[in-house]
């Protein structure tokens, strides 16, 4: 049943990864409308947030992972670190095109975890069939 095992996957992921976002979205909402200092700034204090919440969820709950989480959360931190980048690349060209900051939390929030999805898979929560998806 392994095709089980990572529709079952996935939908944790989404699951989780959704609760992650959907604090995301609704802090970097709320900093863009209530302290208008910048949607680059808001962005980097609302993504900041939900790091510890992303990775508790993403590696209890929806990866299941057993495994060292001394290594696995310096894995996740380096994913966050090019996840963090990718938003500010997206963030900059909704700020530099004068899209609204709306647009840009959105897409960072449907990009972002797409990627998340693939390199936490095969790298950073990865480990032998036998132990994953119990």
């Amino acid at each position: 049943m392994p095709l089980f095992k990572d529709y079952a996957l996935i939908g944790r992921f989404f699951i989780s990864g959704g609760f992650s976002t959907l604090a995301y979205i609704a802090l970097s909402i709320c900093l863009n409308h209530y302290f208008p200092i910048g949607m680059i700034y808001n962005h980097v204090i609302a993504y900041a947030l939900c790091i510890p919440l992303s990775y508790i969820l993403q590696s209890r709950y929806a990866f299941r992972y057993t495994g060292s989480h001394y290594k696995a959360s310096g894995k996740f931190m380096v994913l966050t670190v090019v996840g963090f980048l990718t938003g500010v690349v997206i963030t900059c060209c909704v700020d530099a095109y004068n899209v609204h900051y709306v647009v840009g939390t959105f897409l960072v929030a449907v990009l972002i975890p797409v990627m998340n999805y693939v390199v936490m898979k095969i790298w950073v929560f990865s480990m032998p069939e036998s132990r994953m998806g119990r």
